[in-house]
């Protein structure tokens, strides 16, 4: 069995990104990672920074045949000090097997299944979306994301015209359509989510007719929806309240999710003139808005 070492350096901020990207450039070292070493989420960081937390854990996987000393001898040499470490010995694990057990199926509403794509799927299940975990957000797991999930669920009954507004992988989008929209528009700012959504749902035979995705400068819609569905953060969900608005007719529905439950007074403050807004659930920290355009 395979052996590799940990070693383990806790250091403010600043500190932790010059060390890791110092290490990033060193020989025979395996992997680089930045962990909260305090518990102190980061829920909305700025737009175009790199925001850590306060005390970070910096993380370096070395080979079991390793010699740490150099390295912390360079380090002390490099940066003036040495941040405090510790040092551990892995065994081998099933890596894969550990992420895959991350995702069991789900069931919203006792309407929709949510099944990774590893999972076979039992025949007397109606409506099932397939899901691969990649590099996008958007598992079914995150509480936003299950509130989203448990309202489409509930509310879609066929036919619907909906707007993914930061599409992520696709789970929202292809929840419609599985639950019986007519089409749903994909939009995110990221073009790997777009990539990721239109791999989900090749994996779930949709077509590209039905799923189109967009970056948002690209979205030119034809015709006002009957749905909006926005699970991104309560920030951008304030300054796009004008951009919603016009997507969906009047009548319409808009949900809308990523929001703190401290911040959802202000959200609905913020769309009075727009949409009446009520809370539709909470999960944890997090909660999710739905309402009626004017």
């Amino acid at each position: 069995m395979t052996h590799y070492q940990q070693l383990t350096f806790t250091c403010p901020e600043k500190q932790a990104i010059a060390l890791s990207e110092w290490l990033s450039e060193q020989p025979d070292i395996l992997a680089v990672s930045l962990l909260d070493a305090e518990d102190q989420p980061i829920y909305e960081p700025k737009l175009d920074t790199i925001t850590l937390w306060e005390k970070v854990e910096v993380e370096v996987l070395l080979s079991d045949n390793y010699t740490v000393e150099p390295l912390l001898s360079a380090i002390h040499a490099h940066f003036g000090t040495l941040p405090l470490y510790r040092l551990e010995r892995l065994e081998e694990r099933d890596w894969v097997a550990e992420t895959q057990n991350q995702f069991p199926p789900q069931c919203f509403k006792e309407r929709l299944w949510l099944y990774p794509s590893w999972e076979e799927i039992p025949a007397d299940l109606p409506l099932v979306l397939r899901l691969s975990p990649g590099l996008a957000f958007g598992t079914g797991t995150h509480p936003t994301t299950r509130l989203c999930l448990t309202w489409l669920a509930e509310h879609i009954q066929g036919n619907e015209s909906v707007i993914d507004f930061g599409c992520g992988s696709g789970i929202l989008a292809l929840a419609a359509l599985v639950l019986g929209a007519r089409t749903v528009s994909g939009i995110d700012l990221d073009p790997q989510a777009l990539s990721s959504s239109r791999a989900n749902a090749e994996l779930n035979a949709i077509t590209a007719d039905r799923l189109p995705l967009f970056l948002p400068e690209a979205f030119k819609p034809n015709e006002r929806v009957d749905i909006l569905v926005a699970n991104i953060l309560a920030t951008p969900i304030i300054e796009l309240k004008t951009l919603f608005h016009s997507f969906v007719k009047p009548g319409g529905t808009i949900v809308l999710s990523g929001i703190l439950v401290e911040q959802m007074a202000s959200v609905i403050d913020a769309y009075h003139d727009y949409a009446s807004l009520t809370c539709y659930g909470i999960d944890g920290d997090w909660c999710a808005l739905t309402g009626i355009c004017h």
